[in-house]
């Protein structure tokens, strides 16, 4: 899968911050030979702000892409569209979303790339092509089931995690209180003790 993450050749264009959810656009330049196999990649960022509920559905849709948030209000690059939101317009290769530090929902539809719950019980449900996610702090929903071959990252954890993939909200660090569902790929872990388990029914995958 490819990272989304910031690149060194990055062009990032958005517009004046407020007290919203934020989104921009990143354009990463290889500079590279295109017989190499390697390209010009164009994604999304959205990044909420503290203190606010984000519930965001993003979707692909003809001509672009849209992002809507029905908790809080939406900024940054990509013009308003019609049914609320915003749109924007021509095709990319990926999401990053970075979320607040309350309780947020969000679903992401036909568009791979990450997603980061930061803290709060987060509700993460993804569909389509793979994503890397991370609930950070706090009893997480981490859905995969609809986005096959994507990863569960617990590398901000200092403590041990367990991941068993059996529908039950037993998954993170002791107490946490995750539930990680789908037929994932990779675990990432952090510095502690992991507990690493996969049911055939419900899941396989490999530690990371």
């Amino acid at each position: 899968m490819r990272s989304f993450l910031p690149a060194v050749a990055a062009l990032v264009v958005f517009a004046t911050r407020a007290s919203a959810a934020v989104i921009e656009i990143e354009d990463h330049f290889c500079g590279c030979d295109p017989s190499s196999g390697d390209m010009d990649t164009r994604g999304l960022i959205v990044r909420a702000t503290p203190a606010e509920p984000n519930r965001i559905p993003v979707r692909v849709a003809p001509r672009g892409v849209v992002v809507d948030d029905l908790g809080a209000p939406l900024t940054g690059a990509c013009r308003p569209a019609s049914a609320g939101g915003r749109f924007c317009l021509g095709s990319y290769d990926g999401i990053e979303v970075h979320l607040g530090d309350g309780g947020d929902e969000i679903s992401v539809q036909e568009l791979g790339g990450s997603v980061d719950g930061g803290l709060g019980d987060d509700d993460i449900v993804v569909a389509g092509r793979p994503h890397m996610l991370t609930g950070g702090a706090g009893a997480d929903r981490l859905d995969t089931r609809l986005a096959p071959g994507s990863g569960i990252s617990y590398l901000d954890h200092t403590e041990g995690v367990t991941v068993s993939v059996n529908g039950l909200p037993n998954d993170g660090a002791p107490g946490e209180g995750d539930n990680v569902l789908g037929a994932i790929t990779s675990i990432q872990g952090g510095s502690g003790q992991h507990v690493l388990r996969w049911s055939r029914t419900r899941g396989r995958g490999r530690p990371a």
